[in-house]
């Protein structure tokens, strides 16, 4: 009897688990599903933009010629891909190779990166000990939200894949350290090289500031909770830390060394902090915007036109039930909690910048690499973006463990924060699609591209820059055109 019990209680959790992902699958879907239903000539503001010029050469060169291409055939003398903002090498570009339309393929590959970033999610907060519901709960408010949104319309590749590889990144150095397992030290070392052989460039710092953060945190725990010797946890670390090095290294190297050789022909330089004449002029955040950042997270505060009244309803439970869940986390005793509270702190403190009584942004511009290439300050959010949904998943799981009697309470509770940012990230990208004017969508007789085509082969010119030529034209139907007039 006894066994069949505890087989059946296990195979109650495992059904459990098959339908929360498959929950989570779906209401991912169900926001975004317009990435794959959008007119096959549709295009999302800069999605052509950085390497998809050079993957769509590449692309040419491995259906023709049977190789993955190092160097442009197309344009000149030619053009190092392998050096260039190009994910050859990338699993998931390569599969994209087999979907003869570029532009339905880049945006299928930007639909998978959503699910597997909700898969990644799910799979933080199973290592961080966090009941099922609210797995769910973060999961889904780590991607259906106005951030990713923005990320997604915007055409912003580099973030959308970053929501992957951040995510396991942080999953698996939590558990090479608590653990003490060399296995997920090799793990973190190959999500961090995937950053590079996906080409999600400057995303990487972000992510090795939360690794750093929590090499560190791990370091104060040992000694102040664990009372383990020094020199102990110092050697662990340098192990762990060389373990990780030796792998990102060794898988990232094939596209890190081209990089870097050809980043010293860059005319990228780096941003004297705070300078004006930087593009964008910094944009610090203020106590203010800081503030209806973390209070309107899920939907920002005025997107739901006031007719809808409604609607306006649901969006402001929903923002306040996350940010009470925020609060509530601060009940739950854990080593997660502490950290993730701690290191959300510190980054909403720096994205104030030189408006903070003590400006510690500073400090990540003189101290962490690459951070001083990245003007834009309130970037630092990427990490903030990953940091609120881990909280409100933490204080779901304390109001879930508090309210037993009455459990429906918490099943409604989870309705009145998924339904609304579902539907309004599915309102929104419809809106997108639907109102759309003429030049977001590619036209093949663009006389622009062809005349600026016709000139860069008649001159034998390499192309120093491929994304210089989108980014020279006027509009997105422009640049979409000389991206495939060039092939």
């Amino acid at each position: 009897m006894k066994k069949f019990v505890h087989s059946f209680y296990q195979n109650l959790i495992t059904y459990r688990l098959i339908f929360a992902i498959a929950f989570v699958l779906l209401s991912i879907s169900g926001a975004f599903y317009v990435l794959i239903t959008a007119p096959n000539n549709f295009v999302f503001t800069e999605q052509l933009q950085y390497w998809a010029y050079g993957n769509a050469t590449i692309k040419y060169a491995f259906l023709h010629f049977g190789q993955l291409g190092l160097w442009d055939i197309n344009n000149g003398l030619g053009y190092p891909l392998i050096g260039h903002m190009s994910s050859q090498f990338y699993p998931i570009t390569v599969l994209g190779f087999f979907i003869s339309n570029d532009l339905f393929s880049i945006r299928a590959q930007a639909f998978l990166h959503l699910l597997l970033a909700g898969l990644s999610f799910f799979y933080l907060l199973s290592v961080l000990k966090v009941r099922i519901p609210s797995r769910v709960l973060g999961s889904i408010c780590f991607v259906v939200n106005d951030y990713v949104y923005f990320v997604i319309y915007r055409g912003f590749l580099t973030e959308t894949y970053n929501l992957v590889w951040m995510t396991l990144a942080v999953a698996f150095l939590w558990q090479a350290l608590f653990k003490k397992k060399p296995l997920y030290a090799v793990l973190c070392g190959i999500a961090l090289a995937m950053h590079v052989i996906a080409m999600i460039s400057y995303t990487i710092y972000y992510t090795g500031i939360i690794l750093i953060f929590l090499t560190i945190f791990y370091f104060l725990y040992q000694q102040a909770f664990k009372k383990e010797q020094v020199i102990k946890t110092f050697f662990f670390l340098i192990k762990t830390i060389s373990l990780i090095a030796i792998t990102f290294f060794g898988v990232s190297a094939i596209k890190l060394l081209p990089v870097l050789q050809f980043s010293f022909y860059s005319t990228r330089t780096s941003y004297p902090l705070y300078n004006a004449a930087a593009p964008g002029s910094w944009d610090l955040a203020t106590i203010d915007s800081v503030t209806k950042y973390v209070t309107n997270f899920l939907i920002p505060q005025g997107q739901v036109p006031l007719k809808y009244g409604f609607a306006i309803i649901l969006t402001f439970l929903a923002n306040t039930l996350f940010f009470i869940l925020l609060l509530y986390s601060l009940l739950k005793k854990s080593k997660a909690t502490t950290f993730f509270w701690i290191l959300t702190i510190i980054i909403l403190w720096a994205s104030l910048g030189r408006h903070a009584f003590f400006d510690i942004y500073a400090l990540f511009y003189y101290f962490f690499p690459g951070i001083k290439t990245v003007y834009y300050s309130q970037r630092i959010f990427i990490i903030t973006n990953l940091t609120l949904p881990l909280l409100a998943a933490f204080g779901f799981d304390v109001v879930w463990q508090n309210i037993k009697r009455f459990r429906y309470i918490n099943y409604v509770l989870l309705a009145f924060i998924l339904v609304p940012i579902i539907l309004y990230v599915r309102a929104q990208m419809l809106h997108y699609i639907k109102t759309t004017p003429d030049h977001r969508t590619f036209h093949p007789n663009n006389i622009f591209a062809k005349t600026l085509t016709d000139l860069v082969k008649k001159q034998n010119q390499t192309v120093h820059v491929a994304s210089s030529y989108y980014q020279d034209s006027k509009s997105i139907g422009n640049y979409t055109a000389v991206y495939h007039n060039f092939l």
